[in-house]
């Protein structure tokens, strides 16, 4: 008997779709995805502090990069990635483009991770690292 593998499916499509929205299926609707969106950002730009913003665009690539990092840990490694730790392999000040490389193989990291499960492995409990045992589709899903 084969083991169902919708949910996870689904859950990949929209990590996708979220990260990266295929330019030629969306066309001038890619907006929603998080690269589509630092590919309009200048270099002047990536550093720069907006009035009243507490992150730069660099600091909010490197937050979702570690997140990446650790949640790929505790869903599926020994739980022991930390948010130092999760930093392995960025270039604090690195390009633009060196970041958003890091960023790429942080999420194929999560990613492949997430789509070799099965629906009922989604439904296993796991540690989150900020609480107490979770469904691991929780992690997934934030």
């Amino acid at each position: 008997m084969t083991e169902s593998r919708q949910e996870v499916s689904l859950l990949v499509g929209i990590l996708d779709r979220s990260f990266e929205e295929d330019p030629i299926e969306f066309e001038e609707r890619r907006w929603h995805a998080l690269l589509s969106n630092l590919e309009s950002v200048r270099p002047e730009d990536w550093d720069a502090l907006p009035p009243g913003a507490e992150r730069s665009i660099r600091q909010l690539v490197h937050h979702v990069g570690r997140c990446y990092v650790i949640y790929e840990n505790h869903c599926f490694g020994d739980v022991t990635s930390t948010w130092q730790s999760a930093g392995v392999g960025l270039i604090v000040d690195g390009s633009p483009e060196q970041t958003i490389e890091w960023l790429r193989t942080t999420f194929r990291t999560f990613r492949n991770s997430v789509a070799n499960l099965t629906d009922q492995h989604l439904h296993e409990l796991t540690n989150g690292g900020w609480c107490d045992a979770v469904p691991r589709r929780d992690i997934v899903e934030r």
